[in-house]
Parts: structure tokens; C-alpha cells; sequence
């Protein structure tokens, strides 16, 4: 039908646009953080994208709901205040036409966040915490940045190097300082320093023609010698994990414990979430002739956050022990669905016209 195709192709423009606008915020502030890290040495930058692409679905499942949320009330705001709705309801479509019209979309977007909160975002997770584990192993060798001079644990540790050589495996006119546990201070400085591993693969600095200083700050009797070849570790190996944290977990391998329980909700929740706010938006979306679509968005933004937030406290419940695991998410769902149902029937009961 002509009018179920040019309502879907005006929701769906609009959720493009919407989807593209959130999924930059979100990214980018993911990726702001990420960034952060590897300034600091704590990630290797060469690794920022592929932590940012195995994020994504995490991030996905979480903003789609919203963007479509929100472009149901923009594109059918827009058509109410045009009377286009006044029209295709003077030729006999119902109220709640636009409803079935959308649902094709509406339910194809609610699989797929739920094959991304199922199946995508624990497995996305645990490729993420091997590829970090992984990488952890390069933390050492990210501290030496030319011509900056690196802290660590709080100013325990500081480490400079004048410049590197183009792979970044060969560092000159180096500077290493650290506190030992006995309140002594080890004060390094060399020529040129390699990075290397250790038989144990822990990153290992390998320092040529230098000297080293030990001794406390503010004495004068400082321990000195020269060398010609001296390893430091760099960093520690990050030891892997004895369980892999809760959203890593697939959804068949969670347990009855409530933490698990509220995790498996969780995964479920995510496309409810979505039916159940897309039916709201539809049965909400109506705005008077010639007036903004944006005048019940504020309502709407109130109604869509305190169901998130109901959805949150309900986690935390179930998490917590403190309501039955058989009652899983349903409280939450139930009074926002029918308050989404309400509006179903305001709207078959009101004419617009």
C-alpha cells in the first residue's frame, strides 16, 4: 500500500539520521575514554579502533531503542501536523493503522537488538577481553613517548625518552626512576635502550651505556654504578582473569545466582524495551494541526527514561536479592505497557481531524 510505504520510508529517514547522531555520541565519548587510557600508557593506541568495533554492539543494543523511540515521534509528530494522518484517516484507515504499518520495522529491530543483547554482545565481550589480555603484554613498551615524560602509580614511577626509532623498538637518551619498597629511589639513565621480552614474555627494557643511582632523596650518599648493559621490566603481566566478567558471559552459562539472573534479564529486556516503547511513541505521536511535532517530546523523553531507569532499578533488585528471580523485569514491563496500551485506546477514541 502506498500510505504503509511512504510512513515507513518517513520513519525510517528519520531513524537513520537519529540512529547516526546518537551512535556518534556514544562512540565518540567511548572513544574519548579509550583514548584517555592510551595517552596515559594503560592501552596501546594501536589497539583503539579494535576496542571501539568490538564496543559497538554493546553500544547498538543499547541506542537503537532510543533512536527509534524517538524518530516514531518526529516523523508521525510531523505527519499529524501536516494533517497527512487527518487525510489517510478521512479515507477509512483506523488510528492505529500507522501501528501495523510499522510493525514489520518495529519487530525487525526488536530481533535484532535481541540477537545483539543475546548472542553479539558476550561474544563481541569476550573477544574483547582476550584481545585485551593480549595487548596487555605491549603496556610496557607504550610508556615511552618521545619527549614526554611518563608517571605512573601515582609519581612511583617515571620514565623519559629524548626519541624512538621509527618501529618504536629502539629509544634514546633515556631517563627511569622509580621507588623501591624500602623507600629508596632507582635513577637510571642511558644512551639507547631496546624493548624486548623476557623468557617469561613480560616486556623487558633492555638499557646500553648508562648509569644508575640509588639512594633516598635529600642524602647525599647515593649508591652509583656504571653499566653497559642493564633489563628492567617494564610492567607486570596482567594475569588472566579466573572468570570472565558478567557481560562477557553467553547467555546459556549464566547460573541461577541473582547476579546472573539480573544479567539474563537483562538480555531480555533490551527488545521488550523496544516493542514497548515503539507502541508508546505511535500512540503518542499525535500533535494538533499546524503545530511542532516537538510539543509532546518532552513528555515522551520523561516517560522513555523513567521506564530505562524502572528497567535499572529492577536489575539492581534482582542482583540484590531483594524481589523473587520468577518475577524477573515483568513489573517494569507491565506498567509501561499498559500505560502504552492507554494510549492505543486514547487514540482509536479521539479523532484528529
Amino acid at each position: 500500500m502506498i500510505a504503509s510505504r511512504y510512513i515507513n520510508r518517513s520513519v525510517i529517514a528519520v531513524f537513520a539520521t537519529t540512529l547516526t547522531v546518537i551512535l556518534l555520541i556514544a562512540v565518540g565519548e567511548r572513544f574519548t575514554h579509550f583514548l584517555e587510557k592510551a595517552a596515559l600508557g594503560q592501552i596501546p593506541s594501536t589497539t583503539l579502533l579494535t576496542v571501539v568495533a568490538l564496543r559497538l554492539p554493546e553500544i547498538l543494543q543499547m541506542v537503537v531503542p532510543f533512536a527509534l523511540y524517538f524518530s516514531l515521534l518526529l516523523s508521525l509528530g510531523r505527519l499529524y501536523s501536516s494533517q497527512e494522518m487527518v487525510v489517510l484517516s478521512n479515507s477509512g484507515a483506523a488510528p492505529t493503522q500507522a501501528l501495523r504499518w510499522l510493525m514489520p520495522l518495529i519487530v525487525s529491530l526488536a530481533v535484532a537488538v535481541g540477537a545483539m543483547s543475546i548472542v553479539l554482545t558476550p561474544l563481541a565481550r569476550q573477544m574483547l577481553e582476550a584481545h585485551l589480555e593480549e595487548s596487555s603484554q605491549n603496556i610496557g613498551f607504550a610508556v615511552f613517548r618521545p619527549g614526554i615524560f611518563h608517571s605512573q602509580n601515582n609519581g612511583q614511577r617515571v620514565s623519559y625518552a629524548e626519541s624512538t626509532s621509527d618501529d618504536g623498538n629502539i629509544i634514546n637518551n633515556v631517563f627511569v626512576s622509580w621507588r623501591m619498597p624500602n623507600g629508596e629511589y632507582t635513577t637510571i639513565w642511558a644512551s639507547r635502550g631496546e624493548k624486548n621480552r623476557s623468557a617469561t614474555q613480560q616486556p623487558v627494557l633492555s638499557l646500553f651505556d648508562g648509569k644508575r643511582y640509588i639512594g633516598r632523596p635529600g642524602q647525599h650518599q647515593l649508591q652509583a654504578a656504571n653499566f653497559e648493559t642493564l633489563h628492567i621490566p617494564l610492567e607486570p603481566i596482567l594475569l588472566a582473569q579466573s572468570a570472565l566478567p558478567l557481560e562477557a558471559v553467553p547467555t546459556p552459562e549464566l547460573g541461577d545466582e541473582p547476579k546472573h539472573q539480573a544479567e539474563f534479564h537483562w538480555r531480555l529486556a533490551l527488545p521488550i524495551f523496544l516493542l514497548i516503547a515503539a507502541v508508546y511513541a505511535v500512540s503518542n505521536a499525535a500533535v494538533p494541526p499546524r503545530q511542532s511535532p516537538f510539543v509532546r517530546l518532552l513528555p515522551a523523553l520523561i516517560w522513555v527514561i523513567g521506564y530505562y531507569l524502572a528497567l535499572v532499578a529492577n536489575r539492581w533488585a534482582i542482583a540484590e536479592a531483594q524481589i523473587p528471580l520468577v518475577l524477573g523485569f515483568w513489573p517494569s514491563h507491565t506498567l509501561f505497557a499498559a500505560t502504552a496500551y492507554q494510549g492505543l485506546r486514547r487514540l482509536n477514541q479521539v479523532p484528529h481531524n
